[in-house]
């Protein structure tokens, strides 16, 4: 949520391992924004200069360590038998994040709540969000380029890691080598790059049945025109929607090892999720997961996605350091020797030095916005009982040292 006190100060941060932070400039974390991620080791770190001394959101939350392999949940009981370390369900709220798996909420059509996003960020439980499921489709989320831009920014609120909308098609021809013109995925990337809305990974379904290096070439081209790691939300090698003829099940359970091995050695893919049609939704055969539904029984295809093991799914960013800026006030470390405020959080009213001997310090308190409040001479106490509970700055001056302390007083 937004900072309070602390709106628009910070210029560095530190993360302990094992979190993600995320920064932006607006009260709704809307505006500029990014995500940092300290799955490897902590991280200290300048902010960039866009967030240097204008932050007014943060989210912080833990971060998990999941395999790249996920699922497309149709069913808890679907989700509870196949076993990801993560799953969605085309839902915002529709699931949850337990210590065996990670949920990854949808906004999967437009006019996204203000406060349901939000809530979503709330929870700890979540580290991602999917945008806007095929809206190139007039039978799922059905929108335009300009639609989708319009509540887009919404969607940053939640403080989450984002995902792009994703397209039925990404539109990037093989054959030729590049992108077709208007491209709906292309038109709208373009357009957050240039509007500056933070995406954090692409997205990708694919259901024609291309081999493994045609699908590469696809992802490659999203991931090199972006920058951008790319999560593959839906593939099958096949679709009886679009009138995918039989091919034997041995064919098909070759073509999907082979295009999950392929996502599973491509660094840049960071996500994926093998499509079911299922038997209790008028689907039967090759393309299922199922020898029957209920009660859940896997076919060749279902034991080889449960039972396949992939590599972790993140690879650490290696972020760049912002610019260092002065902030006015004077810190250096403090020793073992050097003064200390105790206790700190500052309980009973009272700031106390704790190494200094005599009476002979001068007491200089600071808000975080830099005003002093507080000054006293020869002493080594202060009385801060009619302060509200907050950060402070403690700048303590004797004749042989000067230091600046971060305080926290608890009234």
């Amino acid at each position: 949520g937004n900072l309070g006190d602390f709106e628009d100060i910070p210029v560095s941060f530190k993360l302990e391992k094992g979190y993600m932070a995320t920064f932006a400039q607006d009260v709704d974390g809307m505006g500029f924004s990014k995500v940092y991620i300290a799955q490897d080791s902590a991280l200290s770190i300048n902010l960039p200069k866009e967030l240097q001394q204008t932050i007014s959101f943060m989210r912080v939350s833990p971060w998990r360590n999941v395999q790249k392999k996920g699922a497309s949940g149709k069913g808890d009981d679907y989700i509870e038998a196949m076993g990801p370390e993560w799953y969605y369900n085309w839902y915002l709220d529709q699931g949850q994040t337990t210590p065996e798996r990670e949920y990854v909420p949808m906004s999967w059509g437009g006019s996204p709540s203000l406060s349901k996003i939000k809530a979503i960020g709330a929870n700890m439980g979540f580290t991602h969000h999917l945008g806007f499921n095929e809206p190139d489709l007039e039978d799922q989320a059905n929108m335009d380029v300009e639609k989708a831009l319009g509540f887009y920014p919404t969607l940053l609120a939640s403080g989450l890691r984002i995902g792009a909308p994703v397209p039925a098609n990404c539109g990037f021809s093989v054959n030729k080598g590049e992108f077709n013109e208007g491209s709906w995925i292309v038109e709208f990337m373009d357009s957050c790059v240039a509007r500056g809305y933070r995406v954090d990974f692409l997205t990708y379904h694919e259901y024609v049945r291309y081999s493994a290096a045609s699908h590469y070439k696809k992802i490659k081209a999203l991931h090199d025109r972006y920058g951008l790691p790319v999560w593959v939300t839906e593939y099958n090698y096949g679709n009886p929607n679009i009138g995918s003829p039989e091919i034997g099940v041995d064919k098909v359970v070759n073509n999907i090892s082979s295009i999950t091995h392929m996502f599973d050695t491509t660094s840049f893919v960071e996500r994926y999720a093998c499509f079911t049609f299922q038997p209790n939704q008028g689907y039967n055969g090759e393309l299922s997961f199922f020898e029957t539904r209920t009660p859940i029984v896997f076919n060749e295809l279902g034991l080889y996605y449960k039972e396949h093991e992939s590599p972790l799914a993140y690879t650490q960013e290696v972020y760049e350091d912002g610019p260092y800026i002065e902030t006015g006030i004077e810190t250096q470390q403090v020793s073992e020797t050097a003064f200390q405020v105790y206790p700190n959080p500052v309980t009973g009213g009272r700031i106390t030095l704790n190494n200094l001997a005599t009476n002979s310090a001068t007491l200089h308190l600071y808000d975080v916005s830099g005003k002093e409040i507080i000054v006293k001479h020869h002493t080594k106490e202060l009385n801060v009982s009619s302060l509200k509970s907050g950060f402070y700055l403690l700048r303590i001056k004797d004749s042989d040292a000067e230091v600046t302390q971060k305080v926290f007083i608890q009234n």
